[in-house]
């Protein structure tokens, strides 16, 4: 790999566990240019797991923020904790991605969470009664008041 712009030179094909030991003795910038793009698969793996809903954000910006996760991992794993780097990776880079969704997102997660109970509560009154559930339904089976529900 040539990265010019930087003065990174090329090194040879080296296999992982190679490159990781090359990185972590020397902390070079080409090694560590190797790791980046022999885990990219990994970032594109994990933004399609997420599971955005459809209206959600473009999938170019969750593969940029579980990018940021992926350096951010191979510049503090540590091979003695006796995890793959995959797994640690894959954590890493799954955390960046729902720190940048929780970041652009404007609705509090306690209101999120209200408002699956309620869509909850109001899907399984409506199968059990057969018809729309009233207002005092779902505040009773949600266990509030009327005045809270509204």
């Amino acid at each position: 790999m040539r990265i010019t712009a930087i003065g990174v030179r090329d090194l040879p094909a080296l296999a992982t566990e190679s490159l990781w030991r090359h990185y972590r003795a020397t902390g070079d910038p080409a090694a560590r240019a190797q790791l980046l793009g022999r885990h990219l698969g990994l970032v594109h793996h994990v933004a399609r797991r997420v599971g955005v809903e459809p209206a959600g954000p473009d999938a170019q910006d969750l593969i940029s923020a579980g990018t940021f996760g992926l350096v951010l991992a191979v510049d503090s794993f540590d091979a003695s904790r006796g995890l793959a780097f995959s797994t640690y990776a894959a954590r890493r880079i799954r955390g960046a991605i729902l720190d940048d969704l929780r970041r652009r997102d404007w609705m509090p997660r306690s209101v999120r969470a209200n408002n699956r109970k309620l869509r909850s509560a109001t899907g399984e009154l409506q199968a059990r009664l057969g018809r729309a559930a009233r207002p005092r339904e779902i505040a009773d089976a949600l266990g509030v008041d009327l005045k809270t529900y509204w």
